[in-house]
């Protein structure tokens, strides 16, 4: 799990959002190569998994709250 605060988690989670939707909004755009198409989607793929930990994070401190511990 990351080893961050709820709140740095909630604002990591935030930042990997915006920019995860700038990629897609550069994926919309007709004059990028299939080449730079592949690498935005890297570039997708990669913040997806950080977006994920996030939420994981997230979760796992709340579930903790919840449970007393």
């Amino acid at each position: 799990m990351l080893e961050y605060t709820p709140g740095e988690c909630i604002d990591r989670l935030v930042i990997t959002h915006l920019k995860i939707w700038h990629l897609e909004e550069q994926m919309n755009d007709p004059s990028i190569s299939l080449e730079e198409k592949g690498v935005i989607s890297e570039k997708i793929v990669k913040l997806n998994v950080l977006r994920i930990r996030c939420i994981d994070a997230i979760n796992e401190h709340y579930g903790r709250l919840k449970n007393g511990t």
